[in-house]
């Protein structure tokens, strides 16, 4: 198990990050380190994305080298804050309002933030949710009753004077 740890005064919004890695991707930083990551040092150094000399790549060049990798092997034109919005939105399209946990994994400072950026983006997967939903108490409805209780349930659903009767 890995913690990571990014110290309030070296992210943008003051905020310490705190995340504890899961196994595949410990294994994937595992690999870099071990196979890929020495190809890059002609010296010892402790940066774990070490410039040619040893020292850590600057946020600019680390995101342009990504930038530029993704444009040639994919044919996207990404930013590094498009990686973000990304999870994000996936993230949301599957749990739609869930902007709490959304808030703690930018580490945005405010609810509104959050909100403002990611709501209405989900609302299509909230119908999704929402039909679900609707169809599971209708099949539990529908298993629950006797096929002469569901006729009469039925008869007052759709006649609305039965209804007006009872």
């Amino acid at each position: 198990m890995v913690h990571l740890v990014i110290p309030a005064e070296q992210v943008k919004n003051d905020v310490t990050i705190e995340a504890q890695l899961q196994s595949q991707v410990v294994k994937l930083l595992e690999l870099y380190l071990d196979r890929y990551r020495p190809l890059l040092l002609s010296g010892a150094s402790s940066s774990l994305f070490p410039n040619t000399s040893g020292r850590p790549k600057s946020r600019h060049t680390l995101a342009q080298q990504i930038k530029k990798f993704v444009r040639r092997e994919c044919g996207l034109q990404v930013n590094m804050h498009l990686f973000r919005h990304f999870g994000a939105a996936h993230y949301l399209s599957d749990h739609p309002g869930d902007y709490g946990t959304m808030r703690l994994v930018l580490g945005h400072t405010s609810f509104d933030s959050t909100t403002r950026a990611y709501c209405g983006t989900e609302t299509v997967a909230a119908m999704r949710q929402f039909d679900e939903h609707v169809l599971r108490l209708r099949a539990q409805l529908t298993s629950d009753c006797t096929p002469k209780a569901c006729r009469r349930s039925r008869r007052a659903v759709n006649n609305p004077r039965s209804r007006e009767e009872r």
